[in-house]
């Protein structure tokens, strides 16, 4: 009667205005409460990871596994969208919820791997926190690998040599051919720092 819901059906309001006005009156607690509920009944419906990801953003981490699922696809979906700033909010914000200890490093990972691609200096720092939390040994050498990409640019080449080593050591002789690209990223990453050693 008030003429605020459009008829029929799925309801909305007649207006976005209404809309928010309405959204507006509620309680902060109230509101993410309110978008808690409605990511699990998009999840319980198979909806878009978007979907999903848009409303988790809205409300408070709960240690949700399907909530870092949906998240971590919404991620995917937008790097491959070319919107590198998007993935790294979604990626954040599963971090956050937070994921369960087997899903970090690899949640660490992805938000590493997309704060490089939108150029974000806290790539260092989550790629780092990844490389510490993986146990693999295979993984944790592929990980010393982009780690060390990302020291060179930051222009700490001992530590991305160190981290190269530590990368080897942990490798062994398990997968020649990442040995020999270890190997040699370490020589790059020395001939380079010694001739900048050699122009000072």
């Amino acid at each position: 009667t008030a003429e605020l819901l459009a008829e029929g059906r799925p309801l909305r309001f007649v207006h976005p205005l209404v809309r928010s006005a309405v959204y507006e009156q509620l309680a902060p607690g109230a509101r993410a409460r309110a978008h808690a509920r409605a990511a699990r009944l998009l999840i319980g419906d198979g909806a878009d990871h978007e979907q999903i990801a848009a409303q988790l953003l809205l409300c408070e981490p709960a240690g949700d596994a399907d909530g870092v699922h949906a998240l971590r696809t919404a991620a995917a979906a937008a790097l491959a969208g070319g919107a590198p700033g998007t993935a790294v909010g979604y990626l954040r914000r599963a971090l956050a919820e937070p994921p369960t200890e087997s899903a970090r490093a690899a949640v660490l990972r992805e938000l590493g791997n997309a704060e490089l691609i939108a150029r974000d200096p806290a790539a260092v720092m989550h790629l780092e926190q990844a490389w510490q939390a993986t146990a693999d040994p295979i993984a944790r050498a592929q990980l010393a690998d982009q780690l060390a990409d990302v020291l060179f640019y930051a222009g700490e080449l001992d530590r991305g040599s160190a981290v190269l080593q530590a990368g080897l050591d942990d490798l062994g002789d398990r997968d020649p051919d990442l040995e020999v690209r270890l190997y040699a990223h370490k020589a790059g990453l020395e001939i380079h720092g010694e001739a900048m050693l050699e122009r000072l």
